[in-house]
C-alpha cells in the first residue's frame, strides 16, 4: 500500500464515536437493570414480610373472635335466664296482687299483702341483678360500645319486671 491510499480513506472516528456511545448506553442499561432488580427484590421482601404479619394478625383476630363469640353466647344464656326469672316473678307479683284484691278477711288480706311485698322484693332483686350484670359488662369490657349495647339489651329485657317491682 502506498501513502496515497491511506490519505484518501476517511478516518474511522465516526465509527469509534458511535461504538463509544453504544458502549456507554449498554453500561447505563446494565446499571439501570441491576438497580431495578434490587428495587424489585426489596419490594418482594417487604410483601413477603407483610404477608407473614397479616397471617399472624388474622390468626389473632380469629382467636379473639372465637373467644368473644363464646362470651356472647354465655351472656345470652345469662340474659335469657334473667328474663325468665323476671317473667316468673312478675307473674307471681300479679297473682299476689289479685289475691289481695279478692281477700275478704283481715288475715287473708295481710297474708296476700305480704305475698305482694315478697313478690315485689323478688322482682326488685331480679331487676338489680340485671342492672349489676350490665354494669359488670361495662367494667369488664375492652370495647365500651359493645358493652353499653349489651347492658342496654339486658336492662330492656328486664324492664317489665322492674316496672312491676316499683309499682
Amino acid at each position: 500500500m502506498n501513502d496515497l491510499d491511506s490519505v484518501n480513506r476517511p478516518r474511522p472516528t465516526l465509527w469509534i464515536a458511535l461504538a463509544a456511545i453504544f458502549g456507554l448506553a449498554a453500561i447505563g442499561l446494565g446499571i439501570w437493570a441491576f438497580s431495578t432488580k434490587s428495587d424489585l427484590d426489596t419490594a418482594n421482601d417487604t410483601i413477603a414480610s407483610q404477608k407473614k404479619v397479616d397471617k399472624a394478625t388474622l390468626a389473632k383476630a380469629r382467636k379473639t373472635q372465637s373467644q368473644l363469640s363464646g362470651q356472647i353466647k354465655a351472656e345470652d344464656v345469662k340474659a335469657k335466664a334473667l328474663k325468665g326469672e323476671a317473667d316468673r316473678r312478675e307473674k307471681n307479683l300479679k297473682t299476689a296482687q289479685a289475691n289481695v284484691a279478692s281477700a275478704t278477711s283481715a288475715a287473708d288480706k295481710a297474708d296476700a299483702e305480704l305475698k305482694v311485698a315478697t313478690a315485689q322484693q323478688e322482682a326488685a332483686t331480679t331487676c338489680a341483678k340485671a342492672a349489676l350484670s350490665g354494669l359488670g359488662d361495662l367494667l369488664g369490657s375492652s370495647s365500651p360500645k359493645s358493652a353499653i349495647k349489651s347492658a342496654t339489651e339486658k336492662l330492656a329485657a328486664s324492664q317489665t319486671a322492674c316496672n312491676s317491682a316499683s309499682g
